[in-house]
C-alpha cells in the first residue's frame, strides 16, 4: 500500500508502515486461499495432512526524484518473478471432535 508524505526525504516513507495496514491484511489474510477439509465418519479422531504453498515474487522500486522546479515525485520500477517457486510445506493436524485445526510442523 502506497501513502502521500509530499516531503519525505526517504522513499521507503512513502508506503504505508505494516501497523496501518488494514487488519485483514496485517494478519495475513489472503482472499485467494480458502479449504473446506471433511473427513468419513468413523475413519477415527484426528488426521493429518500437508498442504504446500507456493509464490512467485515481484520486486518493486521506488526512487524519489525530484524536477528542476524542486517538485518530488516517485519512480517505480518492477521485476516480475524476480523470486520463483518460493515454496514451503506445513503439516496439520485436525481433531474432529472439538473441529479444531493446529500446525504440527513446516519446513
Amino acid at each position: 500500500f502506497v501513502g502521500y508524505k509530499p516531503y519525505s526525504q526517504n522513499p521507503r516513507d512513502y508506503f504505508v508502515p505494516d501497523n496501518e495496514l488494514p487488519p485483514l491484511v496485517h494478519s495475513g489474510f489472503n482472499p485467494s486461499f480458502i479449504a473446506t477439509v471433511s473427513h468419513e465418519k468413523g475413519s477415527g479422531d484426528t488426521s493429518e495432512f500437508e498442504i504446500t504453498y507456493g509464490r512467485n515474487m515481484d520486486v518493486t522500486h521506488a526512487t524519489r526524484r525530484t524536477t528542476h522546479y524542486g517538485n518530488s515525485y516517485l519512480e517505480g520500477s518492477r521485476i516480475h518473478n524476480a523470486f520463483v517457486n518460493r515454496n514451503y510445506t506445513v503439516k496439520y493436524e485436525v481433531n474432529w471432535k472439538t473441529h479444531e485445526i493446529k500446525v504440527k510442523g513446516h519446513n
